[in-house]
């Protein structure tokens, strides 16, 4: 990209930026909307919330995701975005609308599941009965949120640095860049069981 076309609005005027800006609001949305549902158990006889099914999840969905919605557009996660713009693959325009859009979307899916399903069970349930079925992201009663923010940081750095490097196609040839993606997605979650009890990964 010329220096000109990264700090430029030109696109904005264009149905093609605003059709990928609305992609990336219904990729966030069905991640957010699906990993949200994965965390509410209505009946723990059938399903109880496991760090490894969650990951396997997630891995599995940001595969689909991408290549269901990759020929639009579906950076889906805001660090992604800012990281795509630094290394001038898109505009500072096409970023910061894209990030907004994407929050948007999260918010839109995890709310969308508050009210089809969590609401009904707040009226239902006593406070503890609540607690048992719905599972937030919460961080281990053994670390500080200080440790939290690094291991959070160490596999976002890892993620933004895969998903740059497999999608330059002036360095090597990757074969399917969305499995490697949704791969280091779904092994950070399992592999940060052990310091979250339940670890997000930046996937917000």
């Amino acid at each position: 990209m010329k220096w000109e076309d990264w700090y430029s609005v030109r696109e904005v005027k264009t149905v093609s930026f605003w059709r990928d800006i609305f992609s990336e609001f219904l990729v966030s949305s069905f991640l957010l909307l699906y990993v949200t549902l994965s965390m509410v158990v209505l009946d723990s006889s059938i399903y109880h919330v496991d760090m490894v099914y969650i990951g396997i999840l997630v891995g599995f969905l940001v595969f689909v995701l991408i290549e269901g919605y990759g020929p639009v557009s579906s950076f889906m996660n805001p660090s992604t975005c800012l990281a795509q713009c630094l290394v001038g693959r898109i505009s500072i325009v096409r970023a910061l609308i894209s990030m907004l859009s994407e929050s948007a979307g999260g918010i839109a899916g995890s709310f969308l599941v508050y009210q089809v399903v969590v609401v009904g069970l707040v009226y239902r349930l006593t406070p503890d009965q609540l607690k048992s079925q719905i599972h937030p992201f919460v961080p281990s009663n053994l670390i500080t949120p200080w440790q939290g923010m690094i291991v959070e940081m160490i596999l976002s750095f890892n993620l933004l640095y895969i998903t740059l490097s497999s999608t330059d196609n002036r360095t090597h040839d990757v074969i399917l860049p969305s499995l490697t993606i949704s791969f280091t997605i779904g092994i950070g979650i399992m592999a940060a069981v052990s310091v979250y009890l339940l670890l997000s990964m930046e996937i917000l």
